[in-house]
């Protein structure tokens, strides 16, 4: 990763692919070694990893899905054997189903539904994720769940989060795996203070009593002190629970899920990753990046493991668009999924 200061109030953050390599010979990556790699597309046809379900409220579906395509709510629609016939986040908190895939938001769905790919891998899963010194494992939802061992999983975060647990719930289910429902999201856009009802990593953890954190910080924090504040919170809320002789979860900081400046432009993957207009980053996505080498380096000396997100930096083809122009949220199924192949890789790693 290389992070490059350009000029203006903004910097210019590169991130640069070197290549990659599939070679069983290998070794399992481990601490984050998956980070340096490129998007390289599949070779021979794939299965649909999951099929996406939207905001979830009741609508009227055909049993021939060929009539989505004329429905503006078939995003939202119960599908038989695939999403909940109701609305499953009317609040704060969701959990997995072992019988339905879990509902995503409603924008999260538009890729599909504009490219008529519910049921069959859309452009955005026709690529892996290729690392350069090391090989991750294939996904399996009953090895995650064997590797799990009956421990709940407690994802912590914005809406950003939000998506990465639902892909989480969906690809457990969708794989067959039954623990889905011991995976947990938890909204909470600044993770340690309650915020227009959200809650915060404190009552959430009293609440579920989880055996793992994932946290992240989203693109709601300013700056460093933010990520100072949100850590020594999670760090004091631990301490506190050991001192009650409560259970103490393990914790896993997740780097951010990056947005794209005009990411209308791309259909493929790219090979580096540039952002160095201050004009247009109105949301400072810039900045991203010197967020994520930040916690690299203070979150473990909490005690914290980090989960890179990074490889997302050269997604920009990967976002929902649509009539939102949204280029901060990732079309499901997506890139996204490979949250769930690195979480695999350190539970059979033993890193958590």
């Amino acid at each position: 990763m290389l992070l490059v200061l350009g000029s203006g109030c903004v910097a210019a953050a590169v991130y640069t692919t070197n290549g990659g390599s599939t070679d069983e010979t290998l070794p399992f990556c481990t601490n984050n070694g998956h980070k340096d790699g490129e998007w390289v597309a599949y070779q021979t046809p794939i299965k649909k990893s999951f099929v996406c379900c939207g905001g979830g409220y009741n609508s009227i579906y055909s049993a021939d899905h060929d009539q989505f395509k004329l429905n503006k709510s078939w995003d939202f629609a119960a599908v038989p054997g695939y999403c909940h016939p109701v609305n499953t986040i009317p609040s704060f908190l969701e959990r997995g189903f072992v019988q339905y895939g879990a509902q995503c938001g409603d924008d999260c769905c538009t890729c599909d539904r504009e490219d008529g790919t519910r049921f069959t891998p859309n452009r955005r899963e026709k690529y892996y994720w290729k690392p350069r010194a090391c090989r991750l494992l294939d996904w399996s939802a009953p090895l995650f769940c064997e590797l799990l061992a009956g421990r709940k999983i407690l994802l912590i975060g914005d809406s950003s989060m939000q998506q990465t647990a639902s892909t989480l719930m969906s690809m457990v289910q969708a794989g067959n795996g039954t623990c889905a429902p011991r995976i947990v999201f938890g909204r909470s856009d600044h993770v340690i203070f309650g915020f227009k009802g959200h809650h915060n990593y404190a009552n959430l953890v009293d609440a579920e009593h989880p055996n793992i954190t994932v946290v992240t910080a989203g693109p709601h924090i300013d700056d460093k002190g933010d990520i100072d504040a949100i850590l020594n919170g999670v760090f004091k809320h631990l301490h506190f629970r050991r001192s009650k002789n409560l259970s103490v979860p393990s914790v896993i900081w997740k780097t951010q899920n990056p947005g794209h400046l005009e990411c209308h432009r791309h259909t493929v993957p790219v090979k580096e990753y540039k952002l160095n207009s201050s004009v247009l980053d109105r949301y400072r996505w810039s900045e991203f990046l010197r967020f994520d080498n930040y916690t690299d380096v203070q979150a473990p000396l909490k005690g914290f493991k980090v989960l890179h997100m990074s490889p997302l930096f050269l997604r920009p083809d990967a976002h929902v668009k649509g009539h939102k122009a949204d280029c901060l949220h990732y079309c499901q199924p997506g890139p996204l999924n490979l949250f769930s192949n690195v979480l695999l890789q350190m539970l059979y790693n033993k890193e958590v």
